[in-house]
């Protein structure tokens, strides 16, 4: 719906520019670009439009990560009801991750039913259905093109993307592409594998949190799941703390306002947080024990494991967006598909693992 209104306001603008105008037949092809104060242009956009299309695209990925974890704290509940293990009650959960993987390759993941995933997964796309805009500009420049060629009558106006390869045609050539990427580029490679660790981490404690939690602290099913708790709050805190933190950096290296930043800036976040990672994780395991410490101790190194776990995400992210332009989500996709299939497994071997080794 959102989309359909951006077109509808791009004929009008281009109405308002070209009222009458009739470009001859016989010249050269116009190409259609972006001028540097375009208002469909998303970096133009307002602050609050798009603080908006965050809004509702942090509503789908919520969507998305609570479908593949909810079903976690009912593991033991769920392998008794159906009479099976509770590593093969994890396949719930696996086998939505390995769907992710496969669907990077395409569309995206499509959300399983587990009923109020179910309804949080609608509501989210109905949300972004509504009020979701495009925000990729070379579409919003083909649909700039159409309207010129209709105001004008003229077939001249034409946009890069729409002459580029047919839909076919990037599927043939570009399906292969994420697994060249992960295989051919370092970047991809390294920060690839670094994500693969931060979210096997994190998948292993949908199962894990039964040994360090509810195990050893002798808590509910509910306030087990209530732990989880600790981790999202410490990816809230830098999620609210980012756009300050980024701006003072940008500031401290006299950065002048609205120029381009070399994509290394983005990974500072990352630089800063990374030797933390390995001490929430040290923190977690040594004191997670009612003769060392209380709950409170444990919580703190899940909250701790939360803003290195964002961090290092967000860097690694926003420095493949800008390292590799338009081929980035070919990029992202190999990331995503190789990370996801890891962590579906990770989840299965949880489990036994924690069983084996115990939680220090």
């Amino acid at each position: 719906m959102q989309s359909y209104l951006q077109n509808r306001r791009i004929a009008q603008q281009v109405r308002r520019d070209r009222d009458g105008e009739r470009t001859p037949q016989d010249e050269k092809q116009i190409w259609v670009v972006a001028d540097d104060d375009d208002p469909f242009n998303p970096l133009n956009w307002p602050l609050l439009s798009r603080a908006k299309s965050v809004a509702v695209l942090s509503l789908l990925i919520f969507a998305q990560a609570w479908a593949g974890a909810a079903d976690s704290v009912a593991n033991t509940a769920a392998s008794q009801e159906f009479g099976v293990s509770k590593v093969a009650q994890n396949l719930t959960t696996a086998m939505y991750l390995f769907g992710i993987a496969c669907g990077s390759l395409f569309v995206g993941p499509i959300s399983e039913p587990a009923w109020i995933t179910l309804i949080i997964s609608a509501f989210a796309f109905l949300v972004a259905l509504l009020f979701l805009p495009e925000t990729y500009l070379p579409v919003l420049l083909d649909w700039k093109a159409r309207h010129l060629r209709q105001a004008t009558g003229s077939d001249r106006y034409v946009s890069h993307h729409a002459a580029s390869e047919s839909f076919t045609q990037r599927l043939k050539t570009k399906l292969a592409l994420p697994a060249t990427f992960f295989t051919t580029e370092p970047v991809i490679a390294v920060l690839g594998g670094y994500l693969i660790l931060l979210y096997a981490l994190l998948f292993s404690f949908l199962s894990g949190f039964d040994y360090v939690f509810k195990n050893t602290y002798d808590l509910s099913t509910g306030l087990e799941g209530a732990c989880f708790g600790a981790i999202a709050a410490g990816a809230t805190a830098f999620t609210l703390l980012a756009p300050g933190l980024y701006s003072w950096a940008r500031h401290r290296t006299a950065h002048v306002r609205g120029s381009d930043v070399l994509p290394e800036f983005r990974l500072w976040p990352a630089m800063l947080t990374g030797p933390l990672l390995p001490l929430s994780l040290f923190w977690l395991g040594w004191t997670a024990s009612p003769a060392v410490t209380r709950i409170w101790s444990a919580l703190g190194a899940c909250f701790l494991f939360g803003v290195c776990f964002i961090a290092i995400y967000v860097s690694a992210y926003e420095y493949i967006i800008d390292s590799y332009a338009e081929h980035a989500a070919i990029a992202l996709a190999s990331i995503t598909i190789v990370r996801y299939f890891i962590a579906g497994g990770i989840v299965m071997a949880a489990r036994p693992m924690y069983e084996g080794i115990g939680v220090h």
